[in-house]
C-alpha cells in the first residue's frame, strides 16, 4: 500500500485553504491518537494474556 499522506494533506489545503494550517494539525492529531489507541491495544492484550501467540486472533475479533 503506497503511503497516501501527502495526498490526504494536499485534499484538505484544497477544501480548507483559509485554514490549512488548523485542518492538517488536526488531520495529524487523530493520526496519533489511533496509533496511540492501537499501541495501548495491544499492550493491554500482551499483558492479559502474558504471551503475543494470541494477539493476530484478539487482534482481528476486535477489526471485527
Amino acid at each position: 500500500m503506497a503511503p497516501r499522506g501527502p495526498a490526504t494533506q494536499t485534499y484538505f489545503i484544497q477544501q480548507a485553504p483559509h485554514s490549512s494550517s488548523l485542518v492538517l494539525s488536526l488531520n495529524t492529531s487523530i493520526i496519533h491518537l489511533g496509533l496511540a489507541t492501537g499501541a495501548g491495544a495491544g499492550g493491554a492484550m500482551i499483558s492479559a494474556n502474558s504471551t503475543v501467540l494470541y494477539n493476530p486472533w484478539m487482534a482481528s475479533f476486535i477489526v471485527v
